[in-house]
């Protein structure tokens, strides 16, 4: 279909029949041993993305399936598989259903159930913001304007439900989509871990340790992440306050604060300067 062009009044029909068999749905038998999921699901995304005409139906069919109850984790996960293969369409192409997908996208990586943990939010969010450079970056300041970063906030120090991470994943794909958007997110994202590194939003006693332990840990890691990308600037403002919440954390969880210490002194140790 590639090689001829405009499919005029055919295209959505075409689209549609193949889009009925996704998600692939398959019960493997020894009938059909040959014929696997995976398989099937390949050919299906590779019709569902042939023509540069289907990309509207397609993203259509893509916030449709990530918003459907009834779909199972596995299969939103593989619509945002379908959703990486659609980078072979223009990428204005998405700009009208951007806004959506990228919500549809922080709710899947956010959910509780999520088994995969990571691998669908910070995998196929992370591909998102590279293939579509230019159309994400014009919609990203929606999806993360200061409200949006508010509505993240309580799921980043819900450490104990294991939703931490996850926030953390996605706001580090959000911030690969450039410059003026990481300096959003290291603003925000350093108190909410200082929060966590002080025990501030502990409500069980017995979690505690836990939760200091792995807030020590993102502290070390974002500080790298931040340096690494050249914001200076964000771990001067929040140099004092980093240490001080390091220096706190000592007493509960001694030998990980002295890790986060000096992971983080090894960093910034020259900026006091």
């Amino acid at each position: 279909m590639r090689k001829y062009g405009i499919l005029g009044a055919l295209v959505e029909d075409l689209f549609e029949i193949v889009s009925w068999y996704f998600p692939i749905e398959l019960k493997q038998t020894s009938n059909n041993a040959s014929i696997t999921k995976e398989l099937l699901t390949h050919g299906c995304v590779t019709c569902l993305t042939a023509h540069p005409e289907f990309a509207p139906f397609c993203y259509l069919l893509i916030e449709e399936k990530l918003n459907d109850e009834e779909c199972s984790l596995e299969q939103k996960i593989e619509t945002c598989e379908l959703l990486v293969a659609a980078s072979v369409f223009r990428p204005n192409s998405i700009l009208s259903h951007l806004e959506s997908i990228l919500g549809d996208l922080r709710a899947v990586g956010l959910n509780p159930k999520c088994w995969s943990q990571l691998l669908c939010s910070f995998s196929i969010a992370h591909n998102l913001s590279k293939v579509y450079y230019d159309s994400f970056i014009s919609m990203i300041f929606v999806f993360l304007h200061p409200q949006s970063f508010s509505d993240l906030e309580p799921f980043v120090l819900q450490v104990d439900m294991g939703l931490a991470e996850r926030s953390l994943t996605l706001l580090r794909c959000a911030s690969s989509a450039g410059p003026a958007i990481r300096g959003m997110i290291y603003d925000r994202v350093i108190p909410w871990i200082v929060m966590l590194v002080q025990g501030d939003v502990v409500n069980v006693r017995s979690n505690r340790p836990e939760i200091i332990e792995q807030g020590l840990q993102y502290i070390s890691i974002w500080v790298e992440i931040i340096h690494d990308h050249g914001f200076d600037d964000v771990l001067v403002r929040f140099y004092s306050s980093v240490f001080a919440s390091i220096d706190v954390a000592r007493e509960t969880a001694p030998n990980g604060a002295l890790v986060a210490l000096h992971n983080c002194l090894s960093v910034v140790f020259f900026l006091a300067y």
